[in-house]
């Protein structure tokens, strides 16, 4: 959105390589912060005329026609309106100038769990019915995967995974190490973790309690471990934790 510059790379939009977006392809962006920052004596409806005159795209019309969806009064004040409300108005601003690209960062900070399940269900119904690509920036991993077919995980600026959903849950399980029940030996552990090493696995956490650990690996590798040793899929929220929080070292 160029509201900050990058400490280095480029970004690569609409096709072009560009340090900062310009204009142009700024009205081509649907944008919802994580605080919402309007005239507060605006009524919805005028609200949306004045932000239109910035988008050659914008359709009034269909702005209203999103007031009524999202069931947003169209003369009440901003002043006046709830915190989901706010957030509600942000996002049919966003959507009134029908964007290629819509992006949403940390937009439910604050909303209570019915309004933040509604946002979402709004969310995922106008991507799926335009196409439109939209980027979801959120802690609450319980989001991400509620309405995500591709995720990005963060760590300290560094990408741990970039991808759709369902291939990191086939890459990133927990293993068992136990034969008839009981735990192996340290001595054949040792010898296990440096098989997995030479199949280029890697440990991302390991439990204190038992021979019990997650593991990154190829979905071909998994079929050779599966057979011998018991393993578990893991939530998105388990994954991301693995990969930011829990990470152990790497074999």
């Amino acid at each position: 959105m160029g509201i900050q510059g990058a400490d280095s790379g480029v970004i690569e939009l609409f096709g072009k390589r560009v340090r900062r977006p310009d204009i142009q392809q700024k009205q081509r962006i649907g944008y919802v912060s994580q605080e919402q920052f309007f005239y507060p004596w605006m009524q919805c409806h005028y609200l949306g005329r004045f932000v239109g005159r910035f988008y050659p795209r914008w359709d009034q019309a269909w702005f209203d026609h999103l007031l009524n969806m999202f069931d947003l009064p169209p003369k009440r004040k901003v002043a006046n309106l709830s915190q989901g409300m706010r957030v509600k108005l942000a996002l049919a601003l966003a959507l009134a100038h029908h964007p290629d690209i819509l992006i949403l960062d940390e937009p439910t900070s604050g909303l209570d769990p019915a309004a933040r399940r509604e946002f979402l269900e709004l969310v995922s119904r106008q991507a799926h019915s335009e196409e439109r690509t939209t980027f979801f920036s959120s802690h609450i991993v319980e989001e991400v995967e509620r309405i995500a077919n591709r995720v990005g995980i963060l760590e300290e600026g560094r990408l741990c995974y970039e991808g759709d959903v369902d291939t990191l849950r086939h890459t990133i399980r927990k293993i068992y190490f136990y034969v008839d029940e009981e735990p192996v030996s340290r001595e054949m552990l040792d010898t296990i973790l440096a098989e997995m090493k030479a199949d280029g696995c890697e440990i991302l956490a390991d439990h204190s309690e038992g021979p019990e650990y997650i593991v990154r690996a190829d979905p071909g590798v998994w079929d050779k471990w599966e057979s011998h040793f018991p393993t578990e899929s893991l939530s998105l929220e388990d994954i991301f934790l693995a990969l930011t929080v829990d990470r152990v070292y790497h074999l």
